[in-house]
């Protein structure tokens, strides 16, 4: 089988991951040069390249998550704003668990810090009702074997031994994003501290 597919997916999902970053970060800053910076950091993280190039599902799942993140901060209409977030959060969640939660609550920070309490819980009771109904569309037609899947596929994802490498990864191969992250306090200490 050509794995080409699922490999031109998850880069084209990177390069998503990290314009969405940029759009985020821009939304909060109004800052251009932090934005760039942000989505550039992105796409110099090893771990990020090296799944893009392998094509698993987790780089989907991160872009995926960004979304639902954007479409919080961005969408004008809170309705519709929460509408998109969950089948943002929803679709994350089916494609890699593991991406959701992080998105989740920074969604849900961004409707609380507004004081929007209705839409923070539309927003929670939205992921979990769909969430459900999709788990039990997917057992249904798979006669239970979507959980089997699922219940194998987070006890790997959730192991201490992957979380142990990944922070090993992280620390040892991320040079330029620490070397770009040295720099950019440097810098900021130089300016007069405004985000504007």
């Amino acid at each position: 089988l050509s794995f080409a597919i699922g490999r031109t997916v998850s880069v084209i999902s990177a390069i998503v991951a990290a314009l969405l970053i940029m759009l985020i970060v821009r939304t909060l800053s109004k800052d251009w040069v932090g934005a760039v910076l942000a989505g550039s950091a992105l796409l110099l993280t090893p771990h990020l390249s090296q799944v893009s190039l392998i094509g698993g599902p987790d780089t989907l799942g991160f872009a995926l998550s960004l979304a639902g993140v954007y479409a919080a901060l961005r969408v004008r209409r809170p309705a519709l704003a929460v509408a998109l977030a969950v089948v943002c959060f929803v679709a994350a969640a089916f494609t890699s668990p593991v991406q959701v939660l992080p998105a989740l609550a920074a969604a849900v920070a961004h409707f609380a810090q507004q004081r929007s309490w209705r839409h923070v819980a539309w927003l929670v009771v939205g992921v979990a009702a769909l969430s459900a109904a999709v788990f039990v569309l997917l057992e249904a037609a798979t006669g239970g074997g979507f959980s089997v899947n699922v219940l194998a596929a987070l006890g790997r994802a959730f192991s201490r031994d992957r979380w142990l490498g990944y922070l090993i990864n992280m620390t040892v191969r991320s040079g330029m994003v620490l070397i770009m992250i040295v720099l950019f306090f440097f810098v900021e200490r130089l300016g007069d501290g405004s985000s504007a």
